[in-house]
């Protein structure tokens, strides 16, 4: 017998044995049932229906026309903390958008513990207030951005989902969106 013939035997062999010993078995080899789920009843539906959605709402173009100065940010004194916003710390965690003096930059919130709050690092911010922006901490709707040694850089309230504005300490109009 050559070796091909006789390592056909055994692989014909083994495929054998192996196919008896699963044939009455109600297990594959892990353990599980082999036998297949029932399937399940369809649930009831209702039809579905469609209607047109309104136009959205355009924002003014005109600066001037949103109570925006020539510059294009926001009067703080303008805007009033929105009160059907609830915040949490947790909501404020990861990166944000900031925008201060004409400069935008990057702004990240951390839950990990630092002076004056919890740890803050802003990334492409030019050397002025908000490039100097360490920590942060949420005093009831009032978002707190502060320095080094905690003191306070900016104070911000929210205007909206993901939106707040507020004013640094040198009276410099700052937002932070995502």
């Amino acid at each position: 017998m050559s070796r091909f013939t006789s390592m056909a035997c055994v692989l014909g062999l083994a495929l054998a044995v192996g196919g008896c010993q699963t044939a009455g078995n109600p297990f594959d080899g892990f353990g599980r049932s082999s036998s297949k789920p029932t399937p399940l009843a369809p649930v009831p539906t209702q039809p579905v229906t469609a209607t047109d959605l309104p136009p959205p709402e355009m924002p003014p173009q005109d600066p001037n026309a949103a109570g925006l100065p020539a510059g294009g940010e926001q009067q703080v004194a303008a805007l009033p903390p929105a009160t059907d916003i609830t915040l949490e710390r947790e909501d404020l965690i990861g990166g944000w958008k900031i925008s201060s003096g004409g400069a935008n930059c990057q702004l990240f919130l951390t839950l990990t513990g630092w002076t004056g709050g919890y740890r803050a690092t802003t990334r492409g911010c030019p050397d002025s207030e908000v490039g100097k922006i360490a920590a942060w901490d949420l005093n009831g709707q009032q978002v707190v951005l502060k320095g080094d040694g905690g003191a306070e850089v900016a104070r911000l309230y929210p205007t909206g989902a993901e939106r707040f504005a507020g004013q640094t300490a040198g009276a410099q109009a700052v937002s932070v969106y995502r």
